[in-house]
């Protein structure tokens, strides 16, 4: 089993490696946001230029501190939950104001939140300490 990927800017573990999957994937988004139609049905809905910078900016600190060690990662952790928490509180809204159809859509980004929560717990391979956020290394 791989522990640890090498890289040339040295090594990345797992808790990592999901901070630059997922960091990319909030990039992606973000620039989808800006290059498709855009549907401003959510609640809570800001300008898609707002919106993509959010998401931008939210991939780049995931990657930023993906090689940062465990315990010192957490920003990047953090960073993703802004996206997942404004997904959810719009999707409540949505729901909450009749939609039905929201309740899915706020489901899935609860499940990702979730994802995210249990991804961030994990413990290194060699790590001694408890894993979480916030563990000083």
């Amino acid at each position: 089993m791989i522990d640890r990927i090498q890289l040339p800017l040295g090594r990345l573990g797992r808790r990592g490696a999901v901070l630059i999957i997922l960091g990319t994937l909030w990039i992606l988004v973000g620039a989808n946001v800006l290059a498709a139609d855009y549907d401003p049905s959510l609640a809570l809905s800001a300008s898609p230029a707002f919106q993509s910078a959010l998401w931008i900016g939210t991939g780049f600190v995931a990657c930023a501190f993906a090689w940062r060690p465990q315990g010192q990662d957490a920003p990047g952790f953090l960073a993703l939950y802004i996206m997942v928490g404004y997904r959810c509180i719009s999707y409540a809204f949505e729901w909450a104001d009749g939609r039905g159809s929201a309740v899915i859509d706020l489901l899935f980004w609860i499940i990702i939140a979730a994802l995210i929560l249990i991804i961030a717990g994990w413990r290194e391979a060699g790590d001694d300490h408890p894993a979480g956020l916030g563990v000083p290394s």
